[in-house]
């Protein structure tokens, strides 16, 4: 047969027969197939499990959070709380206010007094200091005065707090001077009668740092009255005060509370830095009570009180909860109206026989 022929002939011979004819080469193919297979099929497998793991992890455990020593509670919105979007709380007009919201400072022997915006009991009323004449200014400027009587407020200082009865008003109404300067956490603490007055909120926050770097906001619960008397007011009476001390980050806020002085949301704040900080007169009174003592006190309210981490779900759009300002504030209204008064009236102080307000 000639080459050509034959040639031709063997292209139309199928491969298996080839292969018959050459096991070795063909035992060669199929293990170099063998192990491409044994290296791609677990790899691929590794792949898609690993996949797997993420999707289900992502949606299982969205937050991996870093282990603290405390437990852990959820707080969810309150849905009946919702409110419409486009709801705004109403403007109150000068007409609306009462008295006491009108006429609110007055300056007496060169210190000024600012309301409170609350009133207390008629048994507090102490020593009369005279008539006071309250001259302010409506919101476009109108004029509008108003006459009342100082009294002393029965256990404070005059020259931390006042109170005031308007003629136009019943009742008795505190008033502050924040500008006083005390010299020790003892003397601030007898100018306003904390021993008597004060009331622990029952709660503290702590800013717990876990080893990663991280802060966890705990809470506790069932903070005593006594508690805060004992470990702040008794173990601190000596730390130095501080003019013009800025607590900047705390690592724990202690609620309390002197309702007669409008201070239903205040509290004690312990920084890093070893100071003791209080907004009682709704301004900033710090102490120096040094690290070691402020470390030891956050060590008690561990020790005796049981710590939570609070972890907040996401409101859902339009709730209440979107509106609410954070912790412990001033508390000068309690229901959340903050008023602004837009012009003021001066006049001159004479030295106590006739008081006027700004």
């Amino acid at each position: 047969m000639k080459k050509e022929v034959l040639l031709e002939k063997m292209a139309l011979i199928e491969d298996e027969y080839i292969e018959e004819a050459a096991p070795e080469e063909k035992q060669e193919r199929a293990g170099r197939k063998h192990w491409v297979l044994r290296i791609l099929i677990p790899a691929a497998l590794l792949s898609a499990a690993a996949v797997a793991v993420f999707f289900i992890a992502r949606n299982f455990f969205p937050a991996i959070r870093p282990e603290t020593p405390y437990e852990t509670r959820h707080v969810t919105s309150d849905p009946g709380a919702a409110r419409p979007e486009n709801e705004t709380m109403p403007e109150r007009r000068w007409e609306d206010l009462e008295t006491y919201e009108r006429f609110t400072a007055f300056s007496l022997d060169g210190r000024q007094y600012e309301a409170c915006f609350t009133r207390i009991a008629d048994e507090m009323e102490g020593e009369s200091l005279g008539p006071v004449h309250f001259s302010t200014q409506d919101w476009n400027g109108n004029p509008f005065e108003d006459d009342g009587e100082i009294f002393t407020i029965r256990g404070m200082d005059r020259a931390y707090a006042l109170a005031v009865r308007y003629v136009d008003a019943e009742g008795l109404y505190s008033f502050i001077n924040y500008l006083e300067e005390p010299e020790t956490l003892a003397d601030f603490s007898r100018a306003i009668d904390i021993p008597g007055r004060l009331t622990s909120t029952g709660g503290a926050m702590y800013n717990y740092l876990d080893r990663n770097g991280k802060y966890h906001p705990i809470t506790f619960e069932g903070l005593t009255t006594a508690f805060v008397q004992k470990e702040i007011l008794e173990a601190c009476q000596d730390a130095p005060y501080v003019p013009g001390f800025d607590p900047g980050f705390s690592q724990m806020a202690v609620g309390v509370s002197i309702p007669e002085l409008g201070s239903s949301n205040v509290c004690f704040r312990i920084t890093e830095d070893g100071h003791l900080w209080t907004n009682l007169l709704r301004a900033c009174f710090g102490f120096n009570i040094g690290e070691e003592r402020a470390k030891a006190l956050i060590e008690k309210i561990n020790e005796n009180y049981t710590g939570v981490e609070l972890i907040y779900d996401e409101p859902a759009p339009g709730t209440a909860a979107e509106n609410e300002e954070g912790a412990a504030g001033d508390g000068a209204q309690d229901d959340g109206i903050v008023i602004e008064y837009t012009s003021e009236a001066a006049a001159p102080d004479t030295a106590g026989e006739e008081i006027l307000s700004e």
